[in-house]
């Protein structure tokens, strides 16, 4: 079992099939959601990259998204 754990190689074949998923499943869809943010997209054409223009008009001049931040704030609050 030593010997085991000194093998580097051993090491590395048993936690890359978990390091593959962990990323396949995790990592990908996160980064895409966080790129797909950042554009202005109809989902039926391209996807235009805008940056952070996306956030600053949903925090600035959207009274619904103010409502929400109301409401979880108030939930969160009184559920614990």
């Amino acid at each position: 079992m030593e010997k085991l754990f000194r093998d580097k190689k051993a090491i590395c074949l048993f936690i890359a099939p978990g390091g593959i998923l962990f990323t396949a499943i995790l990592l990908v869809p996160i980064a895409y959601a966080v790129y797909i943010s950042l554009c202005e997209w109809n989902a039926l054409t391209q996807p235009q990259f805008v940056g952070f223009s996306n956030y600053i008009k949903i925090f600035t001049n959207d009274d619904i998204m103010k409502t929400a931040i109301k409401n979880s704030l108030f939930f969160t609050t009184f559920s614990l």
